[in-house]
């Protein structure tokens, strides 16, 4: 199920049903079911600023991205590749803002207290390098920036 905004797409893939029904499970077996919905949804809503970020970050350095949506493996924005620190700085976005509403929720209770660790471990679990995640996204710039430095060492060393 798709949705379209403007230029930019919303897309819902079916999958999605599983997490957010886990999910919605195993917070209100924790909360009670008002509290547990309205964790669920303060979750979703975490989600959709960490892809935000990224869409934010991308506006600002001019990297084209055409839809947001919601998966089985979660949030994602469908986007051009940036290059070099550019695609660093967008991909570092999403992990950012999961890491700056942690801080924010830092000393709450409850729901928010949750909330601030869930959003801790997105943080986290962004930045490890694992198939699609923006962690992967980060090292293959640092590791593409390193090798071209390396390769312009070489090459200036042996013209020398």
């Amino acid at each position: 199920m798709d949705v379209q905004v403007k230029r930019l797409r919303f897309e819902f893939r079916w999958g999605a049903i599983l997490p957010i029904g886990a999910l919605l499970l195993i917070t209100i077996v924790r909360f009670g079911m008002a509290d547990g919905v309205a964790a669920t949804l303060l979750f979703f809503a975490s989600l959709a600023a960490h892809e935000a970020g990224h869409a934010i970050t991308a506006t600002l350095t001019g990297t084209k991205f055409s839809a947001m949506g919601l998966c089985l493996r979660g949030a994602y924005l469908r986007r051009n590749r940036a290059k070099g620190t550019l695609e660093i700085l967008i991909s570092s976005a999403g992990p950012f803002v999961n890491f700056m509403i942690a801080m924010a929720l830092l000393n709450s209770q409850g729901i928010l207290q949750w909330l601030a660790q869930m959003n801790l471990f997105l943080a986290v679990i962004n930045l490890l390098p694992y198939c699609g995640s923006d962690g992967q996204r980060i090292l293959a710039e640092l590791r593409g920036m390193k090798e071209s430095a390396a390769l312009a060492t070489s090459g200036s060393v042996a013209s020398s």
